[in-house]
């Protein structure tokens, strides 16, 4: 359905998520030209995402990660593809436990800056998602919850990473649940 929600769209097709490998690989067939893999990839799956973006070297391709043994990995894992268009986004950690570092870490500027400094792997941004607000039952509680949670990381995590000289050319996170939430704090 992600092929055909993609070819729906037109052309050119930009700015889709995917949560698998298998459906990036659909959007990126059907002619999308931004894709960000909402996951954090193993080594292998990595190599199979740095194949797929060099079939695809007009579009964007970007995943997540959270320490520099992701970067290092992704960048070899391009690097044995001959792949020049996948990035990575950071993903931070805002209340869920689950994965992500710190937000306003020293952690996360430092994964910044590899990603900057790359050769092979762009910046894509950071990506601050935290999926239980969704299942809030009232607006109210979802509103807080955004504010409480993604939005003081995105916010904390942004000035750290613009104090120290990096633009941030994306913050993305939260899903259909929270799309309001997200938009009225700016988080989207």
């Amino acid at each position: 359905w992600q092929e055909e929600r993609a070819r729906a769209a037109g052309a050119p097709v930009s700015g889709f998520c995917a949560q698998t490998l298998r459906e990036a690989t659909a959007l990126l067939e059907a002619g999308c030209t931004d894709v960000l893999l909402t996951n954090e990839l193993t080594e292998g799956a990595m190599f199979r995402l740095a194949e797929t973006a060099s079939r695809h070297p007009k579009a964007t391709v970007n995943t997540l990660v959270d320490c520099q043994a992701h970067i290092a990995a992704l960048e070899t894992a391009a690097a044995a593809a001959g792949a020049k268009n996948v990035g990575a986004l950071i993903e931070i950690e805002c209340g869920q436990g689950r994965c992500g570092c710190p937000a306003a870490s020293d952690t996360a500027v430092a994964l910044a800056r590899a990603l900057v400094d790359s050769e092979r792997l762009t910046f894509g941004g950071l990506h601050v998602y935290h999926g239980g607000i969704q299942h809030l039952r009232s607006s109210a509680e979802r509103m807080s919850a955004v504010n409480v949670g993604p939005a003081s990381a995105a916010e904390s995590t942004a000035a750290r990473l613009r104090a120290a000289g990096i633009d941030i050319p994306l913050v993305t996170g939260g899903g259909t649940g929270t799309f309001l939430q997200d938009i009225a704090a700016g988080t989207h």
